[in-house]
């Protein structure tokens, strides 16, 4: 009577049998990533750059383009003039003309690390 406490009781099992019990986790469905490509025709047209909707977008690189189509452009002594005016063609931004908007409270500094060696 010892040898049939150690057996252990319970449904019998058979090989090749699916068990309808048991269900298969679904994978959830990730959703997929938009391209981040611009679609814009004004932003194909200035390299990928965009207009800005609102005044608090306006932090790191930017580009200042005037009513001409020319952009505000730092010289060497740390000034800023008006470029030269561009065609219609693909009219993004030189390196001279990239300049970075640090925000504060209620004011926008902005500053030009172009041509600068220290």
């Amino acid at each position: 009577m010892a040898d049939y406490k150690q057996v252990k009781s319970g449904r019998l099992k058979l090989k090749g049998l699916n068990e309808p019990s048991k269900k298969k986790k679904q994978k959830k469905n990730k959703r997929k990533r938009e391209d981040d490509t611009p679609t814009d025709t004004d932003t194909l047209r200035h390299g990928g750059w965009r207009k800005l909707e609102n005044i608090f977008e306006v932090s790191g690189n930017i580009a200042l383009q005037t009513y001409r189509g020319s952009y505000v452009e730092a010289t060497d002594t740390g000034s800023f003039t008006v470029g030269d005016p561009r065609d219609d063609g693909i009219n993004c931004p030189a390196p001279v003309e990239i300049l970075t908007a640090v925000p504060l409270s209620n004011k926008i500094a902005i500053k030009s690390g172009y041509g600068r060696n220290k």
